[in-house]
């Protein structure tokens, strides 16, 4: 029952998205849709990852979703970077989430679908008809910009719901969003403890973390902090008894895909970097800006 039970909360995560592709189905009733049905849908194969991602994306756009030729912004490399210090302190959990520190963590983070931090602080300054393209041709960090441009704009669940399709192409930042989301949309009357809404976003953060990515347990704590020491304790033993059956079904899902690569560990760069603290040093960084593939002619 708990191996069932974790292929199930994977299963919503990943398969949301594929639910908000029917065609006449609003974005609301696929949510519910997806959650009531995602333990019989497997995540899309890769026959049938673009042809859903291109429907998604047409459900969430306004304009001609016939446009299939690359913009010269998709085809083009990211510019030079810019070396920018930055405090710590200051910066959101997002953004360190998305920050990195060199090319080599840049790297890293683009192969696992996040997308940049200078992308997430500067949405009014990309070109969405080349995002849109790129979404509905299996892009993930295109997927994912799109969801936070719907999260932005006050509508969660559709956010939610692209979010999940970027996650099933393999984005580990758009799979800790899709969870997030999950655990914030949670009526605290229908769970016994306040750690319970929590669950699978932990689980979200943990795999990301087993994967690599030592910025996710920050990023689990800042929106975990409220819950008392005793309730974290609780929450992170859950997480520890299931985790190994979800990395599991992360495995499964991404040889599914196509890319078992993205359920491999390979440590995210600059571990050390990211703790001056540690070395005495003064809580300031140095991040690398890099002007996104996606930003618009005449957009900064």
């Amino acid at each position: 029952m708990k191996k069932l039970a974790l292929v199930l909360i994977l299963s919503v995560v990943l398969g949301i998205g594929a639910y908000a592709l029917k065609t006449g189905q609003s974005e609301k009733e696929a949510v519910v849709s997806s959650s009531q049905h995602a333990a019989m849908e497997p995540t899309p194969r890769p026959g049938s990852a673009g042809s859903r991602a291109k429907e998604a994306v047409d459900s969430f756009k306004a304009g001609d979703p016939e446009a299939a030729a690359p913009s010269a912004a998709l085809l083009s490399a990211d510019a030079a970077p810019r070396e920018l210090t930055k405090s710590l302190a200051e910066m959101s959990d997002r953004e360190s989430l998305a920050s990195a520190l060199s090319v080599e963590e840049q790297a890293w983070l683009r192969a696992r679908g996040y997308p940049a931090a200078w992308e997430l602080e500067n949405l009014d300054l990309l070109d969405w008809d080349a995002i849109r393209r790129a979404a509905s041709q299996g892009d993930a960090i295109a997927q994912t910009l799109l969801a936070e441009q719907l999260l932005r704009s006050g509508d969660t669940e559709r956010a939610r719901a692209m979010f999940a399709v970027a996650s099933s192409h393999g984005s580990l930042y758009a799979h800790m969003r899709a969870s997030l989301l999950h655990a914030l949309s949670v009526d605290p009357a229908h769970v016994m403890h306040p750690q319970d809404a929590y669950v699978v976003f932990r689980l979200a953060t943990a795999l990301a973390a087993q994967l690599g990515d030592q910025r996710a347990a920050d990023f689990a704590y800042a929106h975990t902090r409220h819950l008392t020491a005793r309730e974290r304790q609780s929450l992170d033993a859950t997480v520890l008894r299931s985790l190994p059956e979800y990395h599991e079904s992360w495995q499964r899902s991404m040889h599914q895909l196509g890319r078992p690569d993205l359920a491999n560990l390979q440590m995210r760069p600059n571990r050390e970097r990211w703790r001056p603290e540690r070395r005495g040093e003064p809580p300031t960084l140095t991040v690398l800006q890099t002007p996104s593939r996606f930003r618009r002619p005449g957009g900064g």
